[in-house]
């Protein structure tokens, strides 16, 4: 009798360790949410992170860097994910946090062309003329100063699947995605659809991400802006957001980001962290700061 007392009081005594263990596991349990653009390179070291600092988290991306940003200042949730800074109006939504941004890198769009079109002397484009090949109403590179040659747009995915490639470039054409026509443009779904279909049709365009463009066979067109500057995808220009097509990728925390959520900030800054960056098609920040 006494024996199998001591058994039970064993096996409760092991439960109530347990149940302690899992309170805690769940309390460092890190909410990480905001956009997708941010969301793929940190969702790619989940792995690594449990592996070497046993720090657990699941990327939620509804609501973008909104949602995000939004949560940090409701104290629920630890890291927003954002490719924007913090606004004034979400700071004074909520005054009593001090929204800190740790910035792991860019995300930077190319519109690409086959060398043919950019030695036939199509060296810039501007909001406009993107916008009437976006729409079919410029057809033919001719009519841009090019070869007389059919210009084929070959489109990109939105959404998660696209990387936020579709949607930056839209928002610089149409201020919002909802304006966006819908386009009836083949869809290259990777970079790798891109550079081949780019290289190999001669009067093609589309987009591709920084990290992804070749050394040869596609160049980038430099966007001339409404003012009429020119500005080129370059570190410099897209560190400063001069160049359009381009965001930060900032990870947003309240104050100063301490244990967990500052081991977890390290590393995305961290070589491992920084391949997850790159890997996703993103500019590292060596390469922004190798101007």
């Amino acid at each position: 009798m006494v024996c199998a007392m001591l058994k039970i009081r064993v096996a409760l005594i092991g439960l109530i360790i347990l149940c302690l263990l899992a309170s805690r596991a769940a309390a460092e349990l890190l909410v990480v949410r905001g956009t997708a653009v941010v969301g793929i390179a940190v969702a790619a070291v989940s792995g690594d992170l449990k592996k070497e600092h046993d720090i657990e988290y699941k990327v939620v991306t509804e609501g973008g860097s909104g949602a995000g940003i939004a949560g940090v200042g409701l104290a629920v949730v630890d890291v927003g994910l954002s490719t924007r800074t913090v606004t004034g109006e979400e700071r004074a939504s909520a005054p009593e946090r001090r929204f800190v941004e740790t910035k792991i890198g860019a995300q930077a769009v190319m519109v690409v062309v086959p060398e043919e079109i950019w030695q036939s002397g199509v060296r810039r484009l501007s909001r406009k003329q993107l916008v009437a090949i976006y729409e079919r109403r410029v057809k033919n590179w001719k009519e841009l100063g090019g070869a007389n040659r059919e210009i084929t747009f070959f489109n990109r995915p939105g959404g998660f699947s696209g990387r936020g490639v579709w949607d930056l470039f839209v928002i610089w054409l149409y201020e919002d995605v909802r304006k966006a026509p819908l386009s009836k443009a083949d869809v290259l779904e990777t970079p790798d659809e891109v550079r081949d279909t780019v290289e190999f049709n001669g009067g093609a365009i589309s987009l591709l991400e920084y990290g992804e463009m070749p050394k040869v066979g596609l160049k980038a067109i430099p966007l001339e802006l409404d003012n009429g500057n020119l500005i080129e995808p370059t570190p410099a220009n897209i560190d400063s957001g001069k160049y359009p097509l381009s965001r930060p990728l900032l990870l947003i925390t309240e104050g100063k980001p301490t244990g967990l959520v500052r081991k977890m900030l390290d590393f995305m800054v961290g070589e491992k962290g920084q391949a997850a960056v790159q890997k996703a098609g993103h500019v590292t920040l060596k390469q922004l700061a190798d101007q």
